[in-house]
């Protein structure tokens, strides 16, 4: 069981995502605004975000139990891999998003 944050989420995002985690014995949350360290959760091991969210070092250090980065967008150039590496988190992406 994983606690999930999704930054940057709309009401389509919420409405789709409950759908989809409804069943599994996951927890989530949702969060309209993008990821800053002042909106993290400590205690959440996946954040799925979109491209408006920087997933900087600060941030990354605040989510102490982070696993994994979810991206809902092709493009991952809005994580810092280097620190995303350092804590072992896996970082994943949507390579085929609007095909």
């Amino acid at each position: 069981m994983a606690l999930i944050t999704f930054y940057d989420s709309t009401e389509l995002d919420e409405e789709q995502l409950t759908d989809s985690l409804n069943g599994t014995d996951h927890h989530w949350e949702f969060v309209a605004d993008k990821v800053e360290p002042t909106n993290c959760n400590p205690n959440a091991e996946v954040i799925s975000v979109f491209v408006t969210s920087n997933i900087t070092r600060a941030v990354i250090e605040s989510l102490p139990k982070l696993k994994l980065i979810a991206l809902r967008s092709t493009g991952y150039n809005n994580v810092d891999f280097e620190a995303a590496k350092e804590h072992g988190i896996v970082i994943v992406n949507v390579p085929v998003y609007g095909n």
